[in-house]
């Protein structure tokens, strides 16, 4: 969410997941609107909402959404009524808020109220709300609008509210900002009261936003509320500096489930256009959305590659179809980087990608080894942890495996880990510095290594590329001699920046643009997909398009004279394959005016 100061609030972990994952829709327009919570004897700033039109996502938007909240691990209890309220919603609002306890996650439902008599009550909202870290604590809460209330009839509401004598001096200050609110020309004040089912939860919410009024402007009032609730003075003071200047949008209040009065202060909300880039590097935002999954699963990254082996009909080998795998509700959707996507179409039945891999493994004939290295790999970092890659030379398949992990020195999942997992198939002695600030390592993986006829003597590494204008990254050779500098990759958004990513293209000592299309290089075909990265290498450039279909997916196969066995496998199983995006990419090198293709290969996760 570029222009827009998140990092703080995605300090925390969960906040972090659910922002990435939100973001991972790619919708046109993503609202960002924190809020701080005031009560008693703190002030609690780490909460946001996240909100979009329903219809921002083009395709299966219902399913889409639901199979977001399997991910954010909604409890089960919620789907029922959410798919059946999920038709009549306009909006989606996601939230987060930390407590001083615990973490929850949120889902707001909001509806149409067009068409409804103006002095009629309104259901606007209905919200999901549960624990992280407890699916037993969850509350379903439901907004209602009372439409057409004068700021009398709002005063009347509130005392309701507040019924106890002790929450009287709450009341007095929710009285005072709402006058302030109804004093500004023109304005109408939204009201909205908020029950939950299974407690005595007593709240309102009041929508002020088009009061114009800044943050600042209610100091008198913040004042009374940090005095009301024994706040510390400096803490109060320090929040009120950095928000001061914001535009003051909801005041919610009342009393709480545990019998708490409270305040909630929702500001500033910002609006984001256009898609986000997902990549790897440096820039400080791409930092900040790396706290993601690590509730999940661990993060950190590696890539194993097998050199190639000749293609075969796989006499002899491993029957793939016996290892196949099918999709399960709490599956997890991954690119190329290890950045979260979500599936384009229903995900019931369908095959997981590790399928492909497993049939390109009996394609080329590989034995039961291949197989346990996939599935040692998987008890030692998790399902869906490990990017894989299936690459063809053009008379002969290769693979690598990929690994990531954002944290960086803070890492889980280090290069001496997965050495470690897979030492009993393939041993390596070369030395590890696990203080150097990598993001993903490689390895190289022969038949030899496979047999342990020989030890692994090389390991690539991967570093961010601080001041580069876009997402980027370097790779490294670690031998037991010296380091050596291997490759750089930019990644562009494929619509906004498809023009820098020609420029990149056309900058080139291995290409010369006088004499080659750069459509043959940026394919029309594939270019309509959410990354474009472009590669430099000692003795080639690369062109990947990520999150690509897979009838896109069908002509890259074709384009590159891929197997037609693989082909074919794709064709025969589309309808299984069709819920996912790929990725894909292409080693090329110019000959006067003939492009040249190296090597090729498609992307998926295991």
């Amino acid at each position: 969410m570029r222009n827009i100061d998140v990092s703080s609030a995605l300090e925390n972990r969960h906040a972090g997941f659910l922002f990435h994952q939100v973001e991972c829709l790619n919708t046109p327009r993503l609202a960002w609107e924190p809020s701080v919570r005031f009560c008693r004897n703190a002030i609690l700033p780490n909460r946001f909402l996240l909100t979009f039109a329903k219809k921002a996502i083009q395709h299966n938007s219902e399913e889409t959404i639901l199979t977001l909240c399997r991910r954010l691990q909604m409890p089960e209890v919620f789907f029922g009524t959410a798919r059946q309220s999920l038709p009549l919603a306009k909006l989606i609002h996601f939230g987060f808020e930390e407590n001083e306890t615990s973490s929850l996650y949120k889902m707001y439902l909001e509806f149409d109220p067009k068409g409804i008599l103006p002095n009629r009550s309104f259901l606007l909202h209905r919200a999901f709300k549960w624990d992280v870290a407890d699916k037993e604590r969850h509350v379903l809460t439901e907004y209602i609008w009372h439409r057409s209330l004068d700021v009398p009839g709002i005063m009347d509401r509130l005392e309701g509210v507040y019924q106890d004598s002790r929450s009287q001096e709450s009341l007095a200050i929710a009285q005072e900002i709402l006058q302030l609110a109804a004093s500004r020309p023109g304005h109408e004040v939204a009201y909205l009261e908020v029950t939950e089912p299974t407690n005595d939860r007593r709240s309102f919410d009041l929508n002020m936003y088009d009061a114009l009024l800044l943050v600042g402007d209610l100091y008198p009032y913040l004042l009374k509320i940090t005095e009301h609730f024994r706040i510390p003075a400096q803490q109060f003071q320090d929040l009120f500096e950095r928000i001061k200047c914001k535009r003051f949008g909801h005041l919610a209040g009342g009393i709480h489930r545990g019998g708490q009065d409270f305040f909630n202060l929702y500001y500033g909300v910002e609006w984001r256009e256009g898609k986000t880039v997902a990549g790897f590097g440096d820039q400080e935002e791409r930092n900040s959305l790396a706290q993601i999954s690590r509730t999940s699963v661990p993060r950190n990254g590696a890539m194993l590659e097998t050199t190639a082996l000749p293609f075969q009909n796989g006499s002899g080998s491993i029957k793939a179809g016996d290892r196949y795998e099918i999709t399960a509700g709490d599956d997890h959707y991954y690119n190329y980087c290890w950045w979260p996507y979500l599936p384009v179409a229903s995900v019931e039945n369908k095959f997981r990608p590790v399928n492909l891999l497993y049939h390109s493994f009996e394609l080329a004939g590989l034995d039961a080894r291949a197989y346990q290295l996939v599935q040692r790999i998987r008890e030692a970092i998790g399902l869906f942890r490990t990017v894989w890659g299936v690459k063809w030379l053009g008379d002969r398949l290769a693979w690598e495996f990929y690994f990531y992990d954002y944290q960086r020195r803070q890492r889980e999942v280090s290069i001496s880990r997965v050495l470690e997992a897979i030492r009993p198939i393939i041993r390596c002695d070369v030395p590890v510095n696990e203080s150097l600030g990598y993001f993903m390592f490689s390895l190289d993986v022969n038949g030899e290594l496979l047999s342990g006829a020989r030890t692994l003597d090389v390991v690539h590494m991967y570093i961010g590329n601080p001041g580069s204008r876009v997402s980027s990254g370097i790779a490294y050779a670690l031998t037991a001699g010296p380091t050596v500098l291997e490759n750089f990759y930019f990644f562009f958004e494929a619509t906004r920046d498809l023009r820098q990513a020609a420029e990149k293209v056309l900058h080139s000592a291995h290409v010369d643009v006088a004499h080659i299309d750069i459509d043959r290089i940026l394919r029309p075909e594939l270019r309509d997909c959410n990354t474009i990265c472009i590669a430099n290498k000692q003795r080639n450039d690369t062109a990947y398009f990520s999150g690509v279909n897979v009838d896109q997916l069908l002509f890259f196969l074709k384009l590159l004279d891929y197997p037609a066995q693989i082909v074919g496998f794709v064709e025969a199983n589309r309808s299984k394959l069709d819920h996912l995006l790929y990725d894909v990419g292409f080693d090329y090198v110019a000959k006067e005016d003939e492009l040249v293709i190296l090597k090729s290969g498609y992307y998926g996760v295991f």
